[in-house]
């Protein structure tokens, strides 16, 4: 009993540079807007304060929140898939959005969550389980992207994937062993994609505009003050082949250079740096989570300091989740 209380007031290994990077950005953001720049930080303190301290005091169990999320992300794409092309008869061609409907209705969010979820979840299950049970879930993701016909969370997989092989590598695991189940997923799973003729709709798309979107971040940003970035109310003077305007740089990366500046940007890697040291000595499920949702938001993702949206729930909420470990970790090696 004496330590969960004791962690009730001792910082995690992660918050004095999440604190710092919040602080970063609030600087530069809403310079115009004094009340934002107060309001925003301060509900990003507390929902990282709640979740660190919800999980330092054990009263939320990581292992068993990442299945209950793995679970309810999976039922959540299959009833939205169930809904669109079954209740309403909709083709395979015809991609499923139901954004207007509710705020994570987007497609691209709705296999963000998917991924962050599922990754984390496979890595929570026992490790007998894991091969088997976590290749069905793979190839069922894999399936249910390509319905959505969004690439995003292909991403997401292979920033999982890669920190799992560098796992793998530092405990001398068989790498060529994990290669060929890899190896195999990639073709069952391209097998049942192309059984589905899901392919061509997938291809249709390109590259979505993005290396010709991030041309013109890139130099409108160089045209903007270096250190402060264009601020967050900036409007974008180019437009994409065929007149489409820009809404916003889709990558947080990319998002927080331009709107707030390179210090807000460095802070961010930063932090995922911090995490990634922090984690390697609990080895939590949860950073599989951040792995996969800083691979992803490289391709989308827009502000991270604003209301709750996406970026909160697949990067800020598993950073904040590990920093309650850490916490945890700290008293019990007192």
């Amino acid at each position: 009993m004496a330590t969960r209380e004791r962690t009730n007031y001792c910082l995690g290994v992660l918050a004095p540079w999440f604190f710092g990077f919040v602080a970063v950005m609030s600087v530069f953001a809403f310079q115009q807007e004094p009340l934002k720049a107060v309001k925003y930080p301060i509900y990003l303190v507390c929902f990282w304060s709640v979740i660190s301290s919800l999980v330092a005091r054990q009263i939320i169990n990581p292992d068993k929140l990442a299945l209950w999320m793995m679970g309810l992300s999976i039922t959540f794409s299959v009833a939205l898939l169930f809904i669109h092309f079954v209740v309403n008869a909709e083709p395979l061609s015809v991609r499923p959005n139901f954004w207007e409907t509710f705020r994570f209705g987007n497609p691209i969010h709705v296999c963000m969550l998917l991924v962050c979820f599922t990754v984390t979840g496979i890595m929570a299950l026992p490790k007998r389980l894991q091969p088997v049970l976590g290749s069905i879930v793979i190839l069922l993701i894999l399936v249910i992207q390509s319905l959505f016909q969004t690439r995003s969370g292909i991403a997401g997989l292979l920033g999982a994937g890669a920190f799992l092989i560098l796992v793998f590598a530092s405990n001398n695991f068989n790498i060529g062993k994990a290669g060929i189940i890899a190896a195999l997923l990639v073709v069952i799973g391209g097998v049942l994609i192309n059984q589905m003729n899901l392919f061509d709709v997938l291809m249709a798309r390109g590259d979505s505009y993005r290396l010709e979107l991030y041309r013109i971040v890139w130099s409108e940003y160089l045209d903007c003050n270096l250190l402060s970035g264009c601020g967050y109310g900036y409007e974008f003077k180019s437009t994409l082949s065929g007149g489409h305007p820009i809404a916003h740089p889709h990558s947080i990366y990319s998002s927080l250079l331009v709107y707030l500046g390179p210090l807000s940007l460095t802070a961010l890697l930063a932090l995922q740096l911090r995490a990634f040291t922090a984690n390697w000595k609990i080895m939590s499920p949860w950073f599989y989570g951040v792995a996969a949702s800083s691979a992803f938001f490289l391709l989308d993702g827009k502000n991270i300091l604003d209301n709750l949206n996406i970026t909160w729930i697949c990067l800020i909420l598993p950073l904040a989740i590990i920093d309650g470990q850490t916490r945890i970790n700290q008293e019990s090696n007192k």
